[in-house]
């Protein structure tokens, strides 16, 4: 029978943003439609952790705004 060592992992995850940094991102308050648009867009990337490319490809007709749902197909994962 043959044993594989275990592999190191890290005890703790690095962050990306610290706390203040993350509330500032969400409260910013956009000026124009583009800016609006990226800002949607950062949001959306770090609350359901999606690829960017598959974010900005979103149509409007998967986009709920009444019930606050964001329909995904073919996601990473399948």
């Amino acid at each position: 029978m043959c044993s594989l060592p275990k592999i190191k992992t890290p005890e703790k995850l690095p962050s990306l943003l610290f706390e203040p940094q993350m509330t500032a991102l969400i409260q910013y308050k956009p000026k124009n439609r583009n800016v609006r648009r990226i800002h949607m867009m950062v949001l959306v990337v770090l609350d359901t952790d999606l690829r960017v490319d598959k974010v900005s490809h979103t149509r409007k007709q998967e986009i709920d705004m009444e019930n606050l749902l964001l329909t995904v197909r073919k996601a990473k994962g399948g």
